[in-house]
């Protein structure tokens, strides 16, 4: 016979007029109370952490406890699946191994064309690495926070970079040879996953032409070069030297021309801003992103001035609330210093995370826009 848990050892709360935070936790799946409390479900015996993917069980049948040795203590086993007895670091790096073999499963696929010219689907590739669709499509979402179609698509654009800059290539047999079947898919995306057009990168970058313009703001000397559509790259340091060489590697194989009437015009927008003559300018920009990124930056540029947001914010305004890691990553690769405003977002740990271009510039960003909404007026020149 069955012995039932004791359910009221331990628990934290006792009833359901009293776990209002822990029940929410639990029917979103927030994997950010993990280590806060377990879970014990009376029906089956078994308790969970709050992320755990298992079928969400009825309120009135469970317990919480402060930890899984009090769960035990009341009857209660660890569950198999999301394992809450294991460190966080410890799932994040087994689900990290997983879509390593995922990534690699699939660019195989992708590159290894003269043996399989049709790739495998992403079920064949499911069942060779003995895990289930929906486990695969999982895992590239939580960890990478990418779809399959996603990480196909760009596999086969990096695969025609390869092929179209061979000797007597064209860009349509580049095209094929990259696994594209449909010429209008690849070039209603090309642009945006190239930089530039597919004849223009075919020969080099060549007709990329980008001006830029340098001087010294209150954050440092800053750098910022134009194409005709908007701010292509910007970047705060301290020695023009190295500014102006970055930004040639930047654009190894575009005509880079010298300062422009737009590129001026940028320039002076971002430090009249700094030295507090102006509000934050809503700048074109012209880069080169993926979807996600896009995304991310749109929502970067819509936060106010003189607000903060956390990366898990940002995360759960694109409808993944565990894609703060992911949104981590696209804020890291602003290409363009202020005209994105990545120094807005924090983390939780209220340390001011990293910052690209250093990180007594963000801290002096943030107290000069606090200032400024309060009505102070910030000194000039005071970059630490």
């Amino acid at each position: 016979m069955k012995t039932q848990p004791d359910n009221q050892s331990a628990a934290l709360s006792g009833s359901e007029n009293d776990d209002a935070p822990f029940w929410e936790a639990v029917r979103r799946r927030d994997g950010a109370y993990a280590g806060i409390f377990v879970y014990g479900v009376t029906t089956t015996g078994i308790y969970c952490r709050p992320g755990c993917p298992s079928r969400l069980p009825l309120r009135r049948n469970i317990r919480y406890f402060a930890d899984g040795k009090a769960a035990q203590q009341a009857g209660f086993r660890p569950c198999r699946r999301c394992r809450p007895d294991e460190a966080e670091t410890t799932i994040q790096d087994r689900r990290r191994r997983q879509a390593v073999r995922i990534c690699r499963a699939i660019i195989r696929e992708e590159q290894d064309r003269s043996t399989s010219p049709s790739p495998a689907d992403c079920g064949t590739i499911a069942a060779r690495l003995g895990i289930s669709e929906r486990l695969l499509r999982k895992t590239l979402r939580d960890v990478l926070d990418i779809s399959p179609q996603a990480l196909r698509q760009a596999i086969r654009y990096a695969n025609f970079r390869a092929h179209v800059t061979r000797p007597g290539a064209t860009v349509t047999a580049a095209m094929y040879d990259a696994g594209f079947t449909a010429p209008g898919r690849f070039y209603a995306r090309a642009a945006a996953a190239l930089g530039m057009p597919p004849a223009s990168y075919r020969q080099g970058g060549e007709g990329a032409e980008i001006a830029w313009c340098m001087g010294q703001t209150p954050m440092g000397v800053l750098l910022v070069a134009t194409t005709k559509r908007g701010i292509a790259h910007a970047a705060l340091g301290d020695d023009p030297t190295s500014l102006r060489e970055a930004l040639y590697r930047t654009f190894p194989k575009a005509r880079i021309t010298g300062e422009s009437v737009f590129a001026r015009n940028c320039f002076d927008s971002l430090r009249r801003w700094l030295e507090g003559q102006e509000n934050w300018p809503l700048l074109p920009v012209d880069i080169r992103t993926s979807v996600f990124q896009a995304k991310v930056f749109a929502l970067l540029r819509n936060i106010p001035t003189g607000k903060t947001c956390h990366y898990s914010d940002l995360a759960a305004a694109l409808g993944n609330p565990r894609g703060a890691r992911a949104v981590a990553r696209a804020v890291a690769s602003n290409p363009v210093a202020l005209a994105i405003p990545c120094h807005r977002v924090i983390p939780k740990n209220e340390n001011g995370g990293g910052y690209r271009w250093g990180i007594e510039r963000k801290k002096n960003l943030l107290t000069l826009e606090k200032l400024r909404k309060t009505g102070n007026t910030p000194k000039q020149g005071t970059q630490k």
